[in-house]
Formats: structure tokens, C-alpha cells, sequence
């Protein structure tokens, strides 16, 4: 029964500090206790407020592949799914495909040749995810701009040169592991050397 009234004091500190602390919050915020509303409208015109909202662009195509707010909500589902059967199943389809999502949501800067790529806050995906502070991982294999005209890959090396770095990077890992093993040996045999001379 104690443990239980004790349980129930915590809990109502608890709640009574966490409601504080979000008055605290609403109360400082630079637009004061009304600040919400203003802080949404200010957001929405794209004013510099206390919480810029992303606006990511549109695509280039007439209509995504799927309602926006499902797209918003799922899109990372879909990218997992597609990437499940591509690279477990082998079925290979454009709808959900990030190298799709890619050529259609690419941010050419004014006077620019290239799209910008995920190094730059301008990026349709970063637009979101750094607001929602989540990293993605996509772009370390993954191009993060379209294909250049001509065929040729922008912003990633080809499979050869990715193949060849992955080679180089092995090869320095065995190369390292090598010596990390020779280091052990030596440091095994002076330590049998040094059991047998305290025995003689």
C-alpha cells in the first residue's frame, strides 16, 4: 500500500513538473502565450518565426505515385518494401523505386546544370528529415541526383569504382588484421619466453 501512495506522489510531481516545463516553453517562445497560432500562420507565409514548417517542392511529374499525405506518412515503408523485393526477390518495378522518387523530386538551383544533392539543405529529402531530425542512410550507396544527360552517373562512381574501393577497403582491413595477428604472436611468444625464464 505504501509503495503504491509513493507511486502515486511520484507520478503527480512528475506531471506537475512536465506541465510546468511546457508552460515554461509556451510562455518564453518569442511570440508569448498566443504564440501557437501566430508561430502557424508566421510558418505557413514562410516568415522567419521561432519554427520553420518544410515545404518540400513538388515533383515533376503531373501526380505522385501516391496520395501526398499517404507518401508523407509511408514513404519509408515503400522504399523498404521496394528494396526487399528488388534485392531479395528480384522484381524490379518504377512505382515506389528511389531511383525514381529521385528523378522526379531533383532542385536544379537557378543557374545551376546539375540538381543539388543530398549535402545540401535544399534537397527533397533533407527538406523534411532534417526537421524531423532523422538521418537517412540511402545516399551512402545510393545516387542522390539523377542520372546527367548522356548517361553518365552524377554524384556517385560507377559499380566498377565502387567494387574497386571496396576491394582497397578489404584489402587494408585483411592487411591491418594481418598485422594486428603478428602483433599477437609476439607478443604471445615474448610472454612464453618470459614464463620460461622465471621457471629456470
Amino acid at each position: 500500500m505504501v509503495k503504491v501512495m509513493v507511486l502515486r506522489q511520484f507520478l503527480q510531481r512528475g506531471l506537475s513538473l512536465l506541465l510546468a516545463a511546457v508552460g515554461f516553453v509556451v510562455i518564453s517562445s518569442p511570440q508569448g502565450i498566443g504564440g501557437s497560432a501566430a508561430l502557424a500562420a508566421d510558418a505557413g507565409k514562410g516568415a522567419s518565426g521561432w519554427l520553420q514548417i518544410p515545404h518540400p517542392r513538388k515533383g515533376k511529374g503531373a501526380k505522385c505515385v501516391a496520395d501526398t499525405d499517404f507518401m508523407r506518412r509511408n514513404h519509408m515503408k515503400m522504399l523498404l518494401h521496394q528494396r526487399k523485393q528488388t534485392v531479395h526477390n528480384g522484381i524490379r518495378t518504377k512505382r515506389f523505386s528511389l531511383k525514381e522518387c529521385i528523378s522526379c523530386h531533383a532542385y536544379t538551383e537557378p543557374g545551376a546544370s546539375r540538381p543539388v544533392s543530398i549535402k545540401s539543405p535544399k534537397h527533397f529529402c533533407r527538406t523534411c528529415h532534417d526537421y524531423a531530425a532523422v538521418q537517412i542512410d540511402c545516399f551512402q550507396c545510393h545516387a542522390s541526383r539523377p542520372e546527367a544527360a548522356g548517361g553518365a552517373k552524377s554524384g556517385k562512381p560507377g559499380k566498377a569504382a565502387f567494387l574497386l574501393h571496396t576491394g582497397k577497403a578489404a584489402a587494408r582491413s585483411l592487411a591491418q588484421a594481418s598485422q594486428n595477428r603478428v602483433a599477437q604472436n609476439r607478443d604471445e611468444q615474448a610472454l612464453a619466453n618470459y614464463v620460461r625464464s622465471a621457471r629456470r
